[in-house]
Formats: structure tokens, C-alpha cells, sequence
């Protein structure tokens, strides 16, 4: 997968195993060298490709992925910059991540409250759902049964969320998200406008350029001045 991912399929490569502090591991080391061109292969932007890998066997083998590896987009979205925000508009995400998102909101929470707060990080609202008990929102307005994504039974959810019947409806908390990501995209458009306007000043600041000549008077050669010539 890495060999592949990095465009280095039938390099030489060495193995090490190891063992360290009672975890065995392995290193592996490539040779960047094409003989049949003499010269060196290039490993553009390798370090977000391996990152990536790492991700991919997380989702694969379904491991706890680390914070670290999880999808930057999987986070309030009222945080979010205005590049953040139109990134997270122009592509999707892997419904894998999705899932693990939810199981690890799961698994670091133990009431309802840490685990609003938890789905919250992550830009998932708790809702309570129209045929299911206990849904998650997205801020594009996306239902998700918190059973099937975050592999948890009904009786379990209810006996650490309690009543469903507390919880705002799909449709309240729907209006409630609406309402927020207005007020931010409101934000946005004044970022913008200001941006605009500090652009727009600083080019006004530049005037018609001028240049001098010198030209020599009647009074003769020893005598110059400067003419201003548009």
C-alpha cells in the first residue's frame, strides 16, 4: 500500500523487525533510485500520502484511530475558517470515519451530557429521531442512527442517554443549526466584505506614475531644470 501510494512498486526495498519496550515492530527502508533512468524518484507531499495510509489501515483493520489521524473535518463546524468551511463543501467523507467518529464519541463519554459534547467536536448534533430514539445531525442537515453508526444496541444508548423524549426533535434541532450556521456564514460575509474593501483601498493609494527629463533652456548649456512630463 505505502509502495504503491508513493510510486515506488518493485524498488529495492530492507526490512527490520524488532523488538522494543515488549512491542514488535518493523522498519522498512526504500531505495529511491530508478536504474533504468539513473535518477532519483520524487516524493512529492509524502508525508500527508503515509498519513493517509495510516488512516486507511485504522478504518481497515477498525482500530481506535487517534485524534490526530481523524478527518479535520469531523469537528464543529461553527469553528471552522472560511477555507475550512469551503473545503468541507466541495469534498465528502468516508462514511468509515464517520463511524469511527461516533464509536470514539461513544467510547469517551458516559452520560448524555459528555456525550453531546463529544458528537459536538466532532459537528454532530444529539436529536431525538422520528422512527429511532437517539439520532446524530450533521450541519448539512444529514440523520444518523447512532445504533447502526456508533454499533451500539437501543437498551444501551437509552440506559446512558436516558429519555429520548427529552431531546430536541429532528426538526428543532434542524432550525437550531440552521440558525447558527446562518449567523457564521453572516460572519463569513463580512470577513470577506472587509477583505475586499482593504484590497480595494490599497490599490486606490496608487496614482498615475510621472518620470523627469532634463531639457536644457535658452540661458545655454550650463543652465538645466527639471520638467515635469506626464
Amino acid at each position: 500500500m505505502i509502495e504503491k501510494k508513493l510510486g515506488l512498486e518493485n524498488q529495492p526495498r530492507a526490512i527490520v523487525f524488532h523488538e522494543k519496550d515488549g512491542r514488535r515492530h518493523a522498519h522498512v527502508v526504500w531505495s529511491r533510485i530508478d536504474t533504468e533512468k539513473m535518477r532519483a524518484i520524487n516524493l512529492p507531499h509524502y508525508k500527508t500520502k503515509l498519513r493517509d495510509v495510516s488512516r486507511e489501515l485504522y478504518l481497515e483493520h477498525d482500530w481506535d484511530m487517534p485524534r490526530g489521524l481523524q478527518d479535520r473535518r469531523l469537528r464543529d463546524p461553527l469553528n471552522f475558517s472560511r477555507e475550512e468551511w469551503q473545503q468541507a463543501k466541495r469534498a465528502g467523507i468516508d462514511p468509515r470515519e464517520i463511524k469511527a467518529a461516533f464509536q470514539d464519541a461513544w467510547k469517551h463519554s458516559d452520560n448524555r451530557t459528555s456525550f453531546k459534547h463529544a458528537l459536538k467536536e466532532r459537528g454532530f448534533w444529539l436529536a431525538k429521531g422520528d422512527r429511532r430514539d437517539f439520532v446524530a445531525i450533521d450541519y448539512r442537515g444529514e440523520v444518523y442512527s447512532l445504533s447502526r453508526y456508533a454499533g451500539v444496541k437501543t437498551k444501551e444508548l437509552a440506559a446512558r442517554l436516558g429519555d429520548h423524549e427529552k431531546l430536541l426533535s429532528v426538526v428543532q434541532v434542524k432550525e437550531a443549526i440552521a440558525q447558527s450556521m446562518t449567523r457564521k456564514v453572516e460572519e463569513f460575509i463580512k470577513e470577506t466584505e472587509a477583505s475586499t474593501k482593504q484590497r480595494l483601498a490599497g490599490s486606490s493609494l496608487k496614482g498615475p506614475t510621472t518620470r523627469a527629463s532634463l531639457t536644457t533652456t535658452s540661458a545655454g548649456p550650463a543652465s538645466r531644470t527639471l520638467r515635469r512630463a506626464r
